[in-house]
């Protein structure tokens, strides 16, 4: 399956690209103020919630991803990044960096994250539970101290339910996003934050439109395709007839100056 990972510029091409790594964040990193909120049932008392929850923050990460790569709310709200280069010429939208990032499309199995033994959460029984009320009520192995302790690190079937309400629910309010997420234990004898991830399993790439003259989308496309090679790489477009964004792929040849140019050296700048 085909997932995909919205990253700011900088992201895309200093960690996705030259070090080809992607990063499991910890729950309190994400800006859902609710995070982990279905965590709590009816019979906790308020401290145990909170205990809980800052014990499962400390051992487990989450990569969030999405399956849909043309979410303009999601280009706006998490693909951001300055255009390449102007060419002196004034743009309309220049004050924004809205649409300026990339996008990735992750093959989940070949980037390890349906794999159930590494995986608390593979991505196959990721994806977001989107609710109008909070629940509360008590869940399957919502007494098992292994998650607290930080010493479950594998999946399976009978810690479903828990994971669900641990990492899974959210208000539908954030449905837009389409969800799907993968858990890891971070646990220094498990893993850590940042994951190696296989360049080979990136299958498509996606340019933001903010990069819309001809020499920013060469510069950017062959730097990309010289770190995915398996990757089809292309542009968003604003559509002309609705609110939606289209997407052309973007012809890369092996000839020309700007073979040799890098982006790196634009975002010191």
């Amino acid at each position: 399956m085909i997932l995909y990972k919205y990253t700011d510029l900088h992201t895309a091409i200093c960690h996705f690209s030259k070090r080809s790594t992607i990063k499991f964040s910890k729950p309190f990193s994400f800006n859902d103020p609710f995070e982990m909120a279905a965590l709590r049932y009816k019979l906790q008392q308020e401290h145990e919630f909170l205990e809980n929850k800052y014990a499962i923050n400390s051992y487990y990460g989450v990569l969030s991803l999405t399956r849909n790569p043309t979410n303009p709310l999601m280009w706006s709200h998490y693909a951001t990044g300055k255009r390449l280069e102007t060419n002196d010429m004034e743009m309309p939208d220049d004050g924004s960096n809205a649409h300026g990032g990339i996008v990735f499309g992750i093959d989940s199995v070949e980037a390890g994250f349906e794999e159930e033994g590494s995986n608390l959460v593979p991505a196959k029984y990721g994806s977001i539970i989107y609710t109008a009320t909070l629940p509360k009520d008590t869940y399957q192995l919502s007494d098992y101290e292994g998650f607290l302790h930080g010493i479950k690190s594998d999946f399976s079937p009978d810690i479903l339910e828990a994971v669900q309400r641990i990492f899974l629910y959210k208000s539908q309010q954030w449905a837009y996003e389409e969800e799907v997420r993968v858990v890891r234990n971070l646990n220094q004898n498990i893993g850590s934050e940042i994951y190696n991830l296989n360049p080979n399993s990136v299958k498509e790439l996606y340019i933001g439109h903010r990069h819309c003259t001809d020499n920013s989308i060469k510069i950017l496309g062959k730097f990309f395709q010289r770190h995915f090679p398996k990757a089809e790489i292309k542009r968003t477009k604003m559509q002309h007839l609705d609110w939606g964004l289209s997407t052309e792929p973007i012809a890369i040849t092996q000839d020309g100056s700007a073979l040799n140019d890098d982006p790196v050296a634009f975002l010191r700048e």
